[in-house]
């Protein structure tokens, strides 16, 4: 039996260092921002807003003070059927700043999702030649717009930038550092797959798309019912047309999101990007999975090889350490890239949380049949069937 442990350890191992290797150099491939241009194409911003009166002020007052010439870009929020005062405090920003554009959306059609059918309503009112989407919960740091337009050129139509839960030199709790890190680990195999010219995933609230793509993916209702329709229109884009998928790389174009403050709706918030990942059947999905497959093989075995033979719980353990090295280089190389290697200081733990969360929220999502956002239910089934 010791034989079999060890040659499946080894052969997991192998595996997850070959697409490691793979994902980093895919990375690589990826160039960030070296040119600052000087051009300023009139742009939108589009923010979906459900019941975000704790976070929407510090939102729209970062889009105001963004270094963008303030006639060459406009807001568009949504208030999506918010119960709270969303909506007051948006309509004050709009009475203030004449770019901040507001709508209310009362009722949610049957058959849609609600992030999805705000962000279709926002995108009726976009005059941008190009549009940035980003999330109520989420601050803007002031050169976003310019870094996010710079690293576009005649042949991108896409572009895809990073996320954090800290900024720099903020206090944050313990939990929140771990989810930075996560997020990291989480674009790396993006932003790799995008390397080799094979976009399959981002996180939604920090892309930038022209409003030419939308008519030639056949529009945003071509992406059906979803869940994750950040995932389903970089698709398209891969599928349907030949606009190239870009990653804005820069410490400018990085953005800060409210981190979670419990597990329970981290487990749902992970849940939710793994369902609706493996329901556009992404490669990075493909790639997350190998790594659940290693994570359990070390969870399972460490104590199963305490009966088994006195040297093999060393032999597991020094599996799980040459996880933690991989995972710690893919962390630093683009860590390193967007100057926030300061994330990497909570990187041991993160790698047991990891083990577990991914094995956890992995399995949990085999048996799943309905996913939670915002309060609504919507049952899985019909994220698969249209």
């Amino acid at each position: 039996m010791t034989f079999w442990i060890f040659i499946v350890l080894v052969a997991l191992t192998g595996y997850y260092i070959l697409i490691a290797i793979s994902i980093l150099i895919g990375t690589l491939r990826v160039k960030a921002i070296s040119k600052i241009k000087k051009t300023y194409p009139f742009v939108s911003v589009l923010v979906p807003a459900r019941n975000e009166e704790e976070n929407i002020g510090e939102c729209l007052t970062s889009l105001i003070q963004q270094v963008y010439p303030k006639d060459r870009y406009e807001i568009v929020v949504v208030n999506d059927r918010s119960t709270d005062n969303t909506c007051d405090i948006i309509k004050n920003f709009e009475g203030q700043y004449a770019n901040v554009i507001c709508l209310n959306v009362e009722t949610l059609p049957e058959g849609m999702v609600g992030k999805q059918h705000a962000v279709k309503r926002g995108l009726e009112f976009c005059n941008g030649e190009i549009i940035l989407n980003t999330d109520a919960d989420c601050i803007l740091p002031p050169m976003w717009i310019s870094r996010i337009v710079d690293s576009f050129d005649e042949q991108t139509g896409f572009v895809v930038g990073m996320v954090t839960t800290v900024e720099k030199g903020q206090r944050a709790s313990f939990f929140g550092k771990l989810q930075a890190i996560d997020l990291i680990y989480l674009m790396n195999f993006a932003i790799g797959c995008i390397g080799w010219g094979k976009p399959t995933s981002c996180i939604g609230n920090n892309i930038a798309y022209r409003k030419q793509l939308l008519e030639d993916i056949g529009g945003y209702d071509s992406l059906g019912y979803t869940m994750t329709e950040d995932a389903a229109l970089i698709q398209a884009v891969r599928k349907k047309t030949n606009w190239k998928v870009d990653v804005a790389l820069h410490k400018d174009a990085v953005i800060t999101t409210k981190p979670v403050d419990k597990l329970r709706p981290f487990y749902r918030q992970r849940s939710r990007w793994i369902l609706g990942g493996r329901d556009t059947q992404t490669k990075t999905i493909f790639f997350l999975q190998m790594a659940l497959w290693f994570n359990l093989a070390l969870i399972a075995l460490f104590p199963i090889s305490f009966f088994v033979n006195i040297r093999l719980p060393m032999i597991v353990f020094g599996a799980f350490i040459v996880k933690l090295l991989i995972d710690f280089i893919l962390c630093f190389s683009l860590s390193r890239r967007i100057k926030r290697l300061d994330l990497l200081k909570c990187m041991l733990p993160y790698e047991a949380f990891l083990i577990f969360y991914s094995v956890l929220i992995g399995f949990g999502t085999l048996f799943a049949r309905k996913v939670t956002w915002k309060g609504e239910t919507y049952r899985r089934k019909n994220l698969v069937e249209k």
